[in-house]
């Protein structure tokens, strides 16, 4: 029988198709990021710069809760939880490409349900998006067992959204960068540091961009505040850039 002998590209070959088909069992968190994923606060916030990681360190959250699997919590399965992110187009473009990456494969039966903004895994857990655009009243009426804040978001939304943890003692996560500041949303985090949890990154951290797309992200910003806010992730008290178009005539 001949020897079988595994060179180094079958080895990222195979290595490559075992990360397709469970990228949470190979996800390699950066330090920030495995900070988030470790604290067992009821509340939690990444607030950080521009490709620091945030949305695939809240998706690995959701993951994780979805299919009860999480290395630092015990959850129980089925349950159903939230995506709110400000318009649906970012779940097509970058929440639900993270999901696919690292839900197991065995999770995964049908593929998500355009039409109620939805997706069932197989163990019966189902992840619902939805678009603060939505307004106030399409958050009501609804008992959920998380929710993950994905970009900025008005205060009318979050009082809406934690009541619908209450029933179930629910998990909430928020990963943004700081450009509207959200004085509201720093001050609930200042004001209770143990039950608060944040964690801050800037675009240096993050070891796998290169020299130049940092340098590229730099020379976009326009203003000081948004240097800070998209390079530093720093958490100003600065309002009113993010909500500009946000009526509560209409959206509340």
């Amino acid at each position: 029988m001949a020897k079988l002998i595994i060179t180094p590209e079958i080895a990222e070959r195979e290595l490559a198709i075992r990360k397709r088909l469970n990228g949470l069992k190979y996800y390699e968190p950066l330090p920030y990021q495995d900070a988030f994923r470790k604290s067992t606060s009821k509340r939690r916030a990444f607030v950080g710069s521009n490709r620091s990681g945030k949305s695939y360190a809240g998706c690995a959250e959701d993951a994780y809760f979805a299919t009860g699997t999480h290395p630092f919590r015990k959850i129980e399965t089925p349950n159903e939880g939230w995506i709110v992110v400000p318009k649906f187009e970012k779940i097509e473009g970058a929440i639900y490409p993270h999901l696919k990456s690292l839900i197991p494969a065995e999770y995964i039966g049908k593929q998500p349900n355009w039409r109620t903004h939805s997706w069932e895994l197989r163990n019966g857990s189902v992840i619902f998006f939805k678009s603060w655009w939505q307004g106030v009243e399409s958050f009501a009426s609804s008992n959920i067992r998380y929710v993950h804040f994905d970009e900025e978001f008005p205060e009318r939304i979050y009082n809406e959204v934690m009541a619908r943890l209450v029933d179930q003692n629910g998990d909430a996560w928020f990963v943004f960068s700081p450009l509207s500041g959200m004085s509201w949303l720093k001050r609930k985090f200042e004001e209770n540091p143990t039950k608060y949890f944040i964690v801050n990154a800037n675009i240096y951290e993050n070891i796998h961009l290169g020299r130049d797309e940092i340098a590229r992200l730099v020379s976009d910003c326009t203003t000081e505040d948004e240097r800070q806010a998209r390079i530093y992730g720093e958490w100003s008290m600065i309002e009113g850039n993010v909500f500009q178009q946000f009526d509560e005539n209409v959206h509340v």
